[in-house]
């Protein structure tokens, strides 16, 4: 203001920070990091006259693995198996329930529309099924778009469900990572950048990693050059120890980083997948006999340059590195494993002696304890495919998923638009499934559309059936104590008093 003088202006944190549990709001339930503010603004006009407000704020970091579900872009829920999920379910955009068998027994939010229909297509189907305060199943019957009244979706969700679904109409705010404004929430799990912020090394968690992992597709040499043995080719590999702590000589390197090329295809890509096996039975091992701790990796894979042929490429289809989890039923302790690279998990995982853990990377991909590799082998028609056995994975899944590109129902170009295949198949499969049970406890979080792992969903014949999806939120992550290592957090303010000082 032109004039005015606010010289004095101030911010300044009450007390310490604290862990509570927010009271009130459609995220009312949740526990959240708070650190309390003492904000005051004076003004001093030009002729003198002096006053000034004193704002009480409080801040709320949530970790994001409190919910079942949390998605940054729409969120599609359709199953075609009967799937039965626990949890918060909340996406910062639309939301789409259509199935003819599906069970939420959490609140629902977004504050954005619910919608009772698909994207891709107009067939609302009568099976989605929202749990009210009485634990008495409630079909859903309208959504944003039958009720655009504010007030009166409001009603209808008093009415059916006891508040428990919850849309714009609400008030709900959208929760975002603390990353600076513009910046694509897939910074999360990309690799350390020496222009990297302050507050982009409070939240990538390759700068929270304590074990950094570089493969260098671009200094392919001898594996004796790498391991210690061999003659066969292999990329580079370093580890370092950003924190400190015994760093794995080239042999035990080797052993629990393992790396393949052209391992198996993908089906679904439709390209051969080169490997860096991550051994957790020889990370464990190694910790043993180290008397050493790793909670959280990060491992980059730093691309090939140039356009000649690639080393080691028999297929000559350039490299497709992923990042495969394997013999994980033990973990060395609480463990959080990150990349931006397609993630796989082989068969059981944390499931003795289970610890808080998570997975980070582009894309998840589940492979059963029954996975052969070499029933995948080089051939892309997706024809032999491993019969899956029953597997079970405790953890939480940072990860993008494929999306449906718009909404035919209200997108006036938009046109048969291909299915992401949605939230029921963001746990992607490349086996045989049918009548198989996939058991997951966790949380699933995804706040991009994946970037390399591109391949278009399709089912059912093409390379995968689908699962007995038995899935559901792990109530210990509602213990601040069991979170994963680098969980990340989402935030929002509120002001909490409002007076004038003088």
């Amino acid at each position: 203001l032109a004039g005015f003088d606010f010289t004095g202006f101030s911010v300044a944190k009450v007390g310490d920070q604290a862990v509570e549990t927010v009271t009130d709001g459609p995220f009312a339930g949740l526990y959240a990091l708070t650190q309390a503010y003492e904000i005051i603004t004076p003004a001093t006009s030009p002729t003198g006259m002096y006053s000034a407000v004193e704002l009480g704020a409080k801040t709320l970091a949530v970790p994001m693995y409190q919910f079942g579900v949390f998605y940054e872009g729409d969120l599609e829920i359709h199953p075609g198996p009967p799937m039965n999920f626990t949890g918060r379910v909340h996406s910062n955009s639309r939301i789409y329930l259509n199935s003819n068998n599906v069970w939420f027994r959490e609140v629902i939010t977004t504050p954005d529309d619910v919608i009772h229909n698909y994207k891709h297509t107009s067939s609302p189907r009568d099976g989605t099924y929202i749990e009210n305060a009485s634990a008495v199943d409630v079909p859903l019957t309208f959504d944003s778009r039958t009720e655009p009244d504010p007030e009166q979706f409001k009603a209808r969700s008093a009415a059916d469900f006891d508040n428990r679904l919850q849309s714009g109409a609400y008030g709900v705010k959208p929760l975002s990572l603390p990353l600076p404004e513009g910046m694509d929430a897939h910074e999360v799990v990309r690799p350390k950048e020496v222009s990297d912020t302050e507050l982009e090394q409070e939240t990538k968690l390759a700068w929270l990693a304590d074990m950094y992992v570089t493969v260098d597709l671009d200094a392919v040499q001898n594996r004796m050059f790498v391991c210690g043995s061999g003659t066969e080719k292999h990329p580079g590999l370093v580890i370092e120890r950003p924190f400190g702590g015994a760093i794995p000589d080239d042999e035990d390197k080797c052993k629990i980083f393992q790396w393949s090329w052209e391992t198996f295809v993908d089906s679904r890509e439709l390209r051969t997948v080169d490997v860096l096996d991550v051994d957790i039975d020889e990370l464990l091992d190694w910790i043993d006999d180290n008397l050493d701790e790793v909670s959280l990796i990060y491992i980059e894979v730093k691309p090939r340059i140039g356009a000649e042929v690639a080393p080691s490429d028999p297929s000559d289809d350039d490299y497709y590195p992923v990042v495969r989890i394997k013999n994980g039923k033990e973990l060395p302790g609480p463990l959080t494993i990150g990349t931006d690279q397609p993630l796989y998990v082989w068969g059981d995982f944390n499931t003795v002696n289970k610890q808080p853990a998570s997975v980070a990377g582009d894309a998840y991909n589940v492979l059963s304890d029954a996975w052969d590799d070499s029933q995948h082998g080089l051939v892309l028609d997706g024809a032999a495919r491993t019969v899956a056995a029953p597997t079970t994975v405790n953890a939480s899944i940072l990860a993008g998923h494929s999306a449906t590109p718009c909404d035919i129902n209200v997108d006036v170009a938009c046109i048969s638009p291909p299915y992401g295949g949605g939230f029921e198949n963001f746990p992607r499969f490349l086996e045989t499934w049918t009548g198989v049970e996939y058991k997951f406890r966790g949380s699933i979080v995804s706040l991009w559309e994946a970037e390399v792992a591109l391949g278009q969903w399709s089912c059912c014949s093409a390379y995968y059936s689908p699962p007995i999806r038995n899935w559901g939120f792990d109530l210990d992550l509602l213990d601040p104590a069991n979170l994963p290592p680098g969980t990340p957090h989402v935030g929002s303010v509120t002001r909490t008093s409002f007076r004038e000082a003088y």
